[in-house]
């Protein structure tokens, strides 16, 4: 062999030889520093339990006041009760391992107490270093699925229910369908009805949320935006065009179902921030961010150069449906709203009419000199019940 290639033969086997041994000396070394380790170990635990103790008062404070921990928040107590287990376990097994004049003869449970101490430390140190603040601990609850609407009507009559149980079957069945308009004269009747849908879902509700709102013609779209933000607990006050983003991000991935009560005037509902298309969509959201989003990825994240989170930013695609009804006394602008599913209100039956209209008034019928005015007023208002309650009373 050459002279001048000892040197390199020399470097070579070095370089191949050098990560081995620089192991072989990490590991050998746990055996003999496992104090050191536990103790560093069990001083960085005994900080991040402070810490938790003090998210911990936060959250309890918060609940006080109504509030519910976020999710970052619950996920990091989690993770640093764990790491508080952890240490204790391992602290308790170098605690009681065996010793002979104060000494442990017991290298493999020296190295298995201090090579964990020594790994798990830089967990906890994380773990400190990313403590919520106390201000961020807590959230106001979700809004909830539906809201209870009282009526003052106690039960439909037959002709009612069934324009009701059209509504329902429509709202319910027909997948494809996203706007259905409700033609109803009566303005009252229109609004009971209306709440009727409403509360025909507090058994069962099959939507994220049921979004129940009143039309005025002033200030339609900022209008409707305001309602809206107060049942689903938006709390920020801004133009109307950055609160229909503030909706639009909160719906895109639900599925609601907004009622809209005596539209007057043409809505845009995008201008409101209602997301579209509507009906029965596809959307693909992420477990992690719950953003919309094009493709499923994977996300690696590293925290630290000496422990390594893997996060699943996983995304599946679901059904999610969108439906908006709305009631006008106007057929003209319920057209005029490009709906997919029109109901109109029938007029109500003679005996429906007949019974409506004697409800309340002391029997019409019997005296002849009002009973012709009672049935004149009585095929007159069929299509109004509210006008005929109103009429018999009055009589």
């Amino acid at each position: 062999m050459p002279a001048n290639l000892g040197p390199w033969f020399g470097n070579a086997i070095g370089m191949l030889t050098s990560p081995f041994s620089t192991l072989i000396s990490i590991h050998a070394t746990y055996c003999f520093t496992a104090r050191t380790n536990v103790t560093n170990h069990q001083t960085e635990t005994e900080t991040l339990e402070r810490n938790l103790l003090r998210i911990e008062q936060a959250i309890i404070d918060g609940r006080r006041n109504g509030l519910i921990p976020t999710d970052e928040a619950d996920k990091w107590v989690q993770r640093a009760k764990q790491a508080i287990s952890e240490e204790a376990a391992n602290r308790k097994s170098f605690v009681n391992r065996c010793r002979i004049f104060g000494c442990s003869l017991n290298f493999w449970g020296n190295y298995k107490t201090s090579k964990q101490a020594a790994e798990k430390v830089g967990i906890v140190k994380i773990y400190r270093e990313t403590t919520p603040l106390v201000n961020d601990v807590t959230r106001e609850p979700p809004p909830p699925p539906i809201v209870y609407l009282p009526t003052h009507y106690v039960q439909l009559l037959p002709s009612r229910e069934d324009t009701l149980q059209h509504a329902l079957r429509c709202i319910k069945d027909d997948l494809t369908v996203g706007l259905i308009a409700i033609w109803v004269p009566d303005r009252d009747e229109k609004t009971h009805l209306l709440k009727k849908i409403n509360n025909s879902f507090l058994g069962g509700c099959p939507f994220d949320f049921v979004i129940f709102v009143t039309a005025t013609s002033e200030c339609l779209v900022q209008n409707i935006q305001d309602q809206i933000k107060k049942r689903l607990c938006i709390k920020q006050h801004d133009d109307v065009a950055t609160q229909a983003t503030r909706i639009f991000e909160l719906l895109r991935t639900k599925s609601f179902l907004l009622l809209v009560d005596d539209l007057c005037v043409q809505l845009d509902l995008q201008a409101v921030g209602i997301p579209y298309p509507l009906g029965n969509v596809e959307v693909v959201e992420g477990v992690q961010d719950s953003e919309v989003v094009e493709a499923t990825e994977v996300v690696t994240v590293v925290q630290n150069p000496e422990i390594v989170e893997v996060v699943e930013a996983v995304q599946y695609s679901r059904q999610v449906q969108r439906k908006v009804v709305v009631t006008s006394i106007s057929q003209s602008i319920c057209h005029m709203m490009d709906v997919e599913i029109h109901i109109q209100m029938p007029d109500l039956g003679e005996d429906e009419a007949h019974q409506l209209f004697a409800k309340d008034a002391q029997d019409p019928y019997s005296d002849p000199s009002i009973r012709v005015l009672a049935e004149a007023l009585v095929r007159e208002l069929k299509c109004l019940p509210s006008d005929l309650i109103r009429d018999g009373k009055l009589m």
